[in-house]
C-alpha cells in the first residue's frame, strides 16, 4: 500500500511538472509571435501620427456639422478608430490623454470640456477596449 501512495505521489509530481514546462513554452511562443507587445506606448503614439485623425474628427465634431463636410468628418472618425485599434490597449487612454495635452494650447473651458468628454468616450464609439478612458478636467 505505501508503494502505491508512493507511486501516486511520483506521478503526481510529474505530470505537475510536465504541466509547468508546458506552460512555459506557450509563453514563450506567444511572446516571440507578437513582436509589438514590447513596443512603449510612446512608439506606438507616435507611429499613429498623435491620434492625428482623431484631433481632427473631435475638433469638427466640436465646432459643428454644417461647417464641414459629413463624409470628410466620417473618414477622420473610422480613421482614428483605426488609430485606436493599431494601439495596445493599455496604451489607448494615454494617447487620447497625451492628444489632449496638446489641444490645451488651441481651446479653453467649456469647448475644452466638451473635447474632453468626446475624448473619454471614442475607444466605446470606435469599439474598442478599455470602452471609457478617465481623464481629469484640465489634468489629461
Amino acid at each position: 500500500m505505501a508503494r502505491l501512495s508512493t507511486l501516486a505521489a511520483l506521478a503526481a509530481i510529474f505530470f505537475i511538472a510536465h504541466a509547468s514546462a508546458h506552460h512555459t513554452t506557450i509563453t514563450v511562443d506567444e511572446d516571440i509571435e507578437n513582436p509589438m507587445q514590447g513596443e512603449s506606448c510612446r512608439e506606438q503614439l507616435q507611429q499613429q501620427q498623435y491620434l492625428r485623425h482623431c484631433q481632427n474628427y473631435m475638433m469638427q465634431q466640436s465646432q459643428g456639422r454644417g461647417r464641414f463636410d459629413e463624409d470628410n468628418q466620417m473618414q477622420h472618425f473610422q480613421q482614428c478608430c483605426r488609430q485606436l485599434r493599431q494601439m495596445d490597449r493599455e496604451c489607448r487612454c494615454e494617447g487620447l490623454r497625451q492628444m489632449m495635452r496638446q489641444m490645451q494650447g488651441m481651446m479653453r473651458g467649456e469647448e475644452m470640456q466638451e473635447m474632453t468628454e468626446m475624448a473619454m468616450d471614442l475607444p466605446g464609439e470606435c469599439g474598442v477596449r478599455p470602452q471609457r478612458c478617465q481623464m481629469r478636467r484640465g489634468g489629461y
